[in-house]
């Protein structure tokens, strides 16, 4: 089981600092990959108006791998409708080629509707219905 206490706190000029204790393992706005991931967070937020009652960090997919941003379709968080990696900007193409496809099979075995996979200012969004690749994130649809 997780425990999860986490703070964000936008300061201006889409500049953000955040937070985040899970299982006594602290992130911070210091480390890069915690930084791709709250400004996604802040994204689903601020504008596609995902709700954040809905939105699960460090989630435990099949296999035992993390998933590390899971947007459920339903309240109790049984239905994922968006599953979300992200990664430092500097990682090479071949890894970010890599690092999608193993996410894109997880979000299989999640039977979730999308994924997307973040690296920096890179991002690949995927339909996992038809593996169309989209250029904005779908609506919330809730």
């Amino acid at each position: 089981m997780y425990n999860l206490q986490q703070t964000f706190q936008l300061t201006g000029f889409g500049i953000f600092d955040f937070s985040w204790v899970l299982n006594d393992k602290r992130d911070d706005s210091e480390d890069a990959q915690a930084r791709a991931r709250a400004k996604f967070y802040f994204e689903l937020l601020e504008i596609y108006d995902y709700p954040p009652s809905r939105v699960e960090f460090d989630v435990i997919a099949p296999g035992r791998k993390i998933a590390d941003i899971v947007v459920y379709s339903d309240s109790a968080h049984t239905k994922p409708f968006l599953v979300a990696q992200c990664r430092e900007d500097w990682i090479r193409d071949e890894v970010f080629v890599v690092e999608c496809s193993e996410l894109m099979d997880m979000a299989r075995a999640m039977q979730a509707a999308y994924c997307v996979c973040i690296a920096g200012s890179r991002r690949r969004i995927v339909r996992l219905a038809d593996e169309e690749d989209l250029r904005v994130l779908p609506a919330w649809q809730g």
